[in-house]
This record gives C-alpha cells, sequence and structure tokens, in this order.
C-alpha cells in the first residue's frame, strides 16, 4: 500500500508545482519559486499551502465574490466575467 502512496504522491508532485507557481504568481507572493521549493519540505508544505488558500480567499472576498468551503461559486464568476 505505500509503494502504490509514494508512487501516487510522485505522479502528482509536478501538477502541485505548477499550481502553486501559478497561484503564486497570480496573488504576487514573494518568489513563486521559493514556494514551489518549499512544498518538498515536509510540514511547511501544509502551512505554505494554508497561507496561500487564504491569501486566496481574501482576494475573492475582496473582489466581492461569496467564498464557501469548496471556494468561490464558478456561475458567479462566469457571469461577472461575461459582464466585462
Amino acid at each position: 500500500m505505500s509503494g502504490l502512496l509514494g508512487c501516487g504522491t510522485f505522479i502528482l508532485m509536478p501538477f502541485m508545482m505548477y499550481y502553486v507557481y501559478k497561484l503564486a504568481s497570480n496573488l504576487r507572493v514573494f518568489a513563486p519559486v521559493i514556494w514551489v521549493l518549499g512544498m518538498f519540505i515536509p510540514c511547511i508544505n501544509l502551512i505554505l499551502l494554508l497561507y496561500l488558500s487564504s491569501r486566496a480567499y481574501h482576494v475573492l472576498k475582496g473582489a466581492g465574490f461569496r467564498v464557501g468551503l469548496m471556494g468561490a461559486n464558478l456561475e458567479e464568476i462566469e457571469r461577472r466575467m461575461e459582464g466585462m
């Protein structure tokens, strides 16, 4: 079982690194590459993900979007994007 879990982690790691870099870049946090490298440090990666999630939450709330447990309402975002 642990071999399967390790293999799954190894396969998903590039996707996580890409999306962490993309989120950190869009949130304009300091040095997105350092955030990606932080994903390799156990326990620190959880703290970094929680911080990025919190920043994204506050940016969306500040823009007037309703944000729930699973993120913002995609229909509301699409409606606002069409209205621009």
